[in-house]
């Protein structure tokens, strides 16, 4: 059996690798005198696949690519991926290789994606995330039935991530505040801290702070409470903004549901999100108070090695990536 020819699938059109007709003149040191398809150094094999599938309706358009710098073999890589580049994810991958389970090998083409899956191999297999044939007609309909454009849902699923982590992080840091505070008045009430000193005060006295410290300490520590308590119970309602620059519209899903990131999980607001609905937009018609929110996350430093919540903003929402924005809003019933 040969080693795991799968590929990465969720995989975001800007990780394709920038080539240039320079890319192809060489492999390594030597000179290159292979085959090649938009730049990406490939087998002949794999050629024919690759301009079979352009030439039909619907891929007339497509690119493909590679997230590698450069072809492992001097006759070129045996997969590609492929993809429109006004999306935000890759249909896929195409390719050609040994997908024999047993020890005699079998070349075939193959087709990888979100939807590819073969019942017939264990599921513990790598030929199991398949769609595999010896015959080129059979491949390129396999290519047209797996290689879809994502849905609203299907990039939900993918990008939602750690949505609940960020929107719970200013209850987190709420009573992060009250706990720094309760440790402050867990000194304060040592046997010869202020707090016991203030308190033997008060059975002596009409109520009047000695230690002013003390006053203010204890104002503030029930304020972070107070507030740790609001954040803990706050709903929000948030909405998926993906910009579609294939038909320069904006496709916007608010949840049906309102959440809160104490109670809920990632995959809740995942359905919530699906029970909502899509809605599209021009840049007319898109609501202004989507564009304000839009606009103010995209002066964000946008870096696609940046930490999640340097693209967090409290009360606004995250960018997650140059076409997906989650906003986030109070739920009101």
């Amino acid at each position: 059996m040969g080693l795991n020819k799968t590929q990465r699938i969720t995989v975001k059109v800007t990780e394709m690798k920038k080539l240039t007709p320079e890319s192809v003149k060489f492999c390594g040191s030597e000179p290159y005198y292979g085959e090649h398809i938009d730049n990406v150094k490939v087998n002949s094999i794999l050629l024919h696949f690759a301009k079979e599938l352009r030439r039909q309706r619907g891929f007339r358009e497509c690119l493909f690519g590679t997230v590698q710098d450069e072809a492992r073999s001097r006759s070129g890589q045996g997969y590609l991926y492929v993809y429109f580049p006004n999306e935000i994810y890759v249909r896929g991958v195409i390719g050609h290789c040994d997908t024999a389970v047993g020890s005699n090998p079998t070349f075939k083409y193959y087709v990888q994606a979100k939807s590819t899956y073969n019942h017939k191999t264990y599921s513990h297999r790598w030929q199991a995330r398949l769609a595999a044939t010896i015959d080129i007609n059979k491949a390129i309909r396999n290519a047209k039935t797996h290689l879809r454009p994502w849905t609203t849902n299907d990039i939900v699923k993918e990008s939602l991530g750690n949505l609940g982590d960020l929107i719970s992080n200013s209850a987190r840091q709420a009573g992060r505040a009250a706990n720094e505070l309760n440790r402050d008045i867990r000194n304060a009430a040592s046997s010869t801290g202020s707090l016991t000193n203030e308190l033997r005060h008060l059975l002596l006295t009409d109520h009047k702070f000695v230690d002013k410290e003390v006053e203010a300490l204890l104002k503030n520590y029930f304020d972070k409470v107070k507030n740790s308590d609001a954040e803990n119970k706050r709903r929000y309602a948030v909405t998926l903004v993906a910009i579609d620059n294939v038909n320069q519209e904006y496709i916007v899903s608010t949840s049906s549901r309102p959440f809160n990131p104490v109670d809920n999980y990632t995959n809740d607001v995942a359905k919530y999100l699906a029970e909502g609905g899509d809605v599209r937009y021009t840049e007319e018609t898109l609501p202004d108070d989507i564009r304000f929110k839009m606009a103010s996350l995209s002066m964000l430093d946008f870096d696609a090695t940046s930490d999640d919540e340097d693209r967090f903003v409290a009360g606004l929402g995250w960018r997650e990536s140059e076409h997906i924005f989650y906003l986030v809003d109070d739920y009101e019933e």
